[in-house]
């Protein structure tokens, strides 16, 4: 069964995580845009990682089941239905 949820692929959680770890936790910047020119300068010089997708990322049947996703949830929008996730 494929993980529904891949954080280390995605470039958001990527940047996020290594911003956390690397700028925000156990800060000790006393004032909020100081912290906040931290994350920016980071991000500026470093973006997202760039980590190895694992073999599986590239099967085609892998890539088809992804695009048909993308195309049903499209068309979901398109029509205005929203599905709310399962928990």
């Amino acid at each position: 069964m494929l993980q529904t949820y891949r954080p280390r692929t995605n470039p958001i959680e990527l940047a996020g995580g290594d911003v956390h770890d690397l700028c925000t936790r156990n800060h000790r910047r006393k004032r909020l845009p100081n912290l906040v020119a931290d994350v920016e300068a980071y991000l500026h010089v470093n973006g997202p990682r760039k980590d190895q997708l694992s073999a599986l990322d590239y099967e085609p049947a892998v890539t088809a089941a992804v695009e048909k996703i993308a195309i049903d949830e499209h068309a979901n929008v398109a029509v205005g239905v929203f599905q709310s996730p399962v928990g």
